[in-house]
């Protein structure tokens, strides 16, 4: 692979986000399976942060690119939550997301919707905005919109979590494509030749993560201090944001 371009064969088709999901959800759900992204140690930490912090009260979570739902289901089974409002823009997982959702006992709402259209479609406070692998699809301009957009949907005393794959501090995107393709293409062996192509093909195309300490400042730009950092699994993230009454 050139440092140039860290781009797959040009003769494979470049599918916008929501073919992605609709058209290669087995391979996601593979991803998903396999442990590939370390989704099982990042929800377990985030359902222990979330039982830790709320101790038995009642919170409603806004789920932003919510998926098929099924690790963040897991991870609010062992907390009060008592109201659950997820947004994505593929029905395909927006179906399997009501399935995984059925088992927590809390009252659950799903549309399909891009999750910046989800933010500034209402003036609904929550305790907790939550989006997992959906923000690096962003570009910088509309992250920044994003964390503007978040501050005025989290209730005072709430959160905002964000769980997604970031570069290293001081790496460029060319550099972090090459190093996560690279590392894809090597490790995630139980995908079939065309899965890892379709996988690696929409991260070329459509991921532009930041460094935490870029959206560190977006958060505080936008009137959050500074985040609460969860264990980081390879270049998997947790940051979470407490709103303060001064927001």
């Amino acid at each position: 692979m050139s440092a140039s371009s860290p781009s797959v064969s040009p003769a494979i088709a470049h599918p916008t986000v929501e073919e992605f999901f609709e058209s290669t959800w087995a391979a996601y759900a593979a991803i998903l399976d396999n442990n590939y992204m370390c989704h099982r140690e990042i929800f377990d930490a985030l359902g222990n942060y979330l039982e830790s912090h709320y101790r038995g009260r009642p919170f409603s979570l806004i789920d932003l690119g919510c998926g098929d739902a099924r690790f963040i289901a897991k991870a609010l089974r062992g907390t009060a939550v008592n109201r659950y409002v997820g947004y994505d823009i593929a029905d395909t997982a927006l179906a399997e997301a009501g399935r995984q959702l059925s088992h927590v006992p809390c009252t659950v709402e799903l549309q399909e919707i891009d999750l910046m259209d989800a933010l500034r479609s209402g003036d609904e406070r929550f305790d907790v905005v939550f989006t997992s692998f959906a923000v690096h699809h962003l570009q910088t301009r509309e992250k920044v919109e994003f964390f503007r957009q978040a501050a005025r949907r989290v209730a005072p005393g709430g959160l905002l979590v964000m769980i997604d794959v970031m570069r290293a501090e001081g790496e460029d995107r060319i550099a972090y494509l090459q190093r996560y393709i690279g590392r894809a293409r090597a490790q995630w062996t139980n995908l079939t030749e065309n899965a890892i192509d379709a996988v690696c093909c929409h991260i070329d195309d459509r991921d532009f993560p930041e460094a935490p300490s870029a959206l560190t400042r977006m958060a505080a730009d936008a009137g959050f201090g500074a985040p609460t950092v969860l264990p980081a699994y390879c270049d998997h993230h947790t940051l979470i944001w407490q709103r303060t009454d001064a927001n």
